[in-house]
């Protein structure tokens, strides 16, 4: 049993440096197109979700707080990277499209992103990224239960 639960803390605290380590190698990729890091992020983003992407789950999936997407969003849009519609239901509700030219960088930052992850991840197996992944994904899945489970019992 103490050797799971080190081999969990392990894990557990592996996290956010792996995320850090992650973003800060991609980040070297990204500059190469001249956007910033959360620029980029959420052009890619967007791209992801081709039928549009609410601006409130993209600030929670980038990390950041809506107020601060508003600057973003403004500078994409200047760019012409991405374009603010209104939601066809609700009005006050803006859902982000791809233009062209976010499209292009998005294409363009996806490739070099994918070719790091490869050249990182060069020497590991496919079974072991896919149980690594598993794992990752059944840990977020029961962690989002917990909170789901420990709130309504409140």
């Amino acid at each position: 049993m103490q050797d799971k639960i080190n081999l969990l803390h392990e894990l557990t605290n592996s996290l956010q440096p792996v995320r850090r380590a992650w973003k800060r190698a991609v980040s070297e990729v990204i500059a190469e197109h001249g956007i910033s890091m959360s620029l980029a992020t959420a052009v890619v983003l967007v791209y992801r979700n081709p039928q549009g992407l609410n601006q409130k789950l993209l600030a929670e999936e980038i990390g950041i707080n809506p107020g601060a997407l508003v600057r973003l969003l403004d500078q994409a849009s200047q760019e012409a990277l991405l374009e603010r519609r209104e939601d066809t239901v609700d009005r006050r509700i803006k859902n982000l499209h791809i233009l062209p030219k976010g499209t292009e960088i998005a294409i363009s930052i996806e490739r070099a992103a994918d070719e790091l992850r490869l050249e990182l991840m060069r020497d590991v197996d496919l079974a072991a990224i896919e149980q690594a992944t598993q794992v990752l994904r059944l840990f977020e899945k029961r962690s989002i239960e917990f909170v789901q489970q420990y709130k309504s019992n409140k």
